[in-house]
């Protein structure tokens, strides 16, 4: 598990995957009825006894460990180009199994972000410096404070990778599946393997965002990850900034919820 966690965590914004896949399949048993979004176009040594006595590993089986280390270098070093985007807007989906689980739109600056969920009527304004959350009641036009929740902010998804280098202990085999255009986008694919843990990644050719993401985990639902409409410094002050000519309240609201049906 921790394997898991740290594969993801430092490749994309994924470790609560796997905490939470449980509880999200458990979720769609219980409520059937939640809408489906349209189908989209895709595609060491020990000196212990016990271990001088293992049989050693066989020309094939040493070959095989290495012998994706090109198709690493060029995933990392694609993952590795969009490090440096501070400035971003995309709208990100979530599908389980197809049915469409979370759905908003980011706009995100170094020190701000905003957020709306597609099916309410709100916008999640973020001050990281100030460390302050308000939410904007866009049917009332009343903006009212929130408390500021880390556990909500970095469980954001983001197209961006994690400003950490890969180790390639961490995978098992990468490969490069070729390209595919996505979301008008022309990505280089990559299939990561790890345990029992299979991820395919679709990398924006030009700066390396990831534009979409399947993971599958044994025993677990198939996770699909949309980030779209990508737009690089797509996030203007006006975006980040609530409207002045709102209402102004002192009472503190709930975080609107990012999950669809909800």
């Amino acid at each position: 598990m921790m394997k898991y966690t740290k594969f993801l965590m430092v490749a994309l914004l994924l470790g609560s995957m796997i905490t939470t896949a449980g509880c999200t399949d458990q979720s769609s048993q219980t409520n059937p009825g939640e809408s489906q979004s349209p189908s989209e176009n895709v595609e060491t040594g020990s000196e212990t006894s016990v271990e001088a006595e293992a049989p050693p590993e066989t020309p094939a089986e040493s070959e095989e460990i290495h012998d994706d280390l090109e198709a690493f270098n060029d995933f990392s070093d694609m993952l590795s180009k969009s490090m440096g985007i501070k400035n971003l807007y995309y709208e990100f989906e979530l599908r389980v199994e197809g049915v469409s689980r979370e759905y908003y739109a980011a706009w995100k600056s170094e020190d701000q972000a905003r957020i709306d969920p597609f099916d309410q009527m709100s916008s999640i304004f973020v001050n990281h410096k100030n460390q302050t959350i308000s939410v904007l009641d866009r049917t009332s036009g009343t903006l009212s404070p929130s408390a500021y929740d880390e556990t909500f902010i970095n469980g954001m998804m983001s197209p961006v990778a994690f400003n950490e280098a890969l180790d390639q202990d961490m995978f098992e085999h990468v490969h490069y599946e070729g390209s595919a255009l996505m979301d008008g986008k022309p990505c280089d694919v990559y299939e990561v393997h790890s345990a029992d843990l299979n991820v395919t990644y679709y990398l924006w050719k030009d700066n390396g965002l990831t534009v979409k993401m399947i993971a599958q985990i044994t025993g677990f639902p198939k996770y699909e990850y949309y980030f779209r409409s990508l737009q690089p410094e797509g996030a203007s002050d006006l975006d980040l900034t609530p409207p002045s000519d709102v209402k102004l309240s002192k009472e503190s609201v709930m975080l609107p919820t990012l999950k669809v049906g909800q």
